[in-house]
């Protein structure tokens, strides 16, 4: 739980320097702000990776990278380029925040959602056919194996 949200934290704010560094990147104007955006981009999905791997889920791990990104970035943008904060903007972070909260968190015992196991969520059904008779040591199965699904 603890290093998934390091990841989120890191990964969102990785996406966050790289958005603070678009303006002074001035579109592709400023060649080291552009590069440090790619970088801070490029860092930030090699995080996400990480973090996608861990949670076994794409949607919640974006809209938790997404919110916290959001949050951050309004308050950084007023900051540094004295970008207004009105009431709207600030409803509209909580809204995304709150959002980020019921996908965080099970609804009625208040603990985290249990990691679930990258491909555990879906039913592994043995091949019906096989086709070649070599197998592939590393992986274990054979390098021509035809899986065929049957709706349950």
């Amino acid at each position: 739980m603890l290093l998934r949200l390091v990841l989120a934290v890191a990964t969102a704010g990785c996406f966050v320097a790289g958005s603070m560094l678009m303006k002074p990147a001035a579109g592709f104007a400023h060649t080291t702000a552009t590069l440090a955006v790619f970088a801070c981009f490029a860092l930030g999905v090699t995080l996400d990776l990480f973090l996608v791997h861990l949670r076994g889920e794409v949607g919640s791990a974006v809209v938790l990278i997404v919110g916290l990104e959001a949050a951050v970035s309004v308050v950084l943008a007023r900051w540094l380029f004295g970008e207004r904060v009105d009431l709207v903007r600030l409803v509209a972070v909580g809204l995304v925040l709150a959002g980020v909260a019921l996908l965080e968190w099970r609804p009625g015992d208040g603990t985290p959602e249990a990691s679930v196991a990258p491909g555990s969520h879906t039913g592994v059904v043995e091949p019906v056919a096989e086709l070649g008779s070599s197998g592939d040591a590393e992986l274990g199965v054979h390098p021509l194996q035809v899986r065929v699904d049957r709706p349950s």
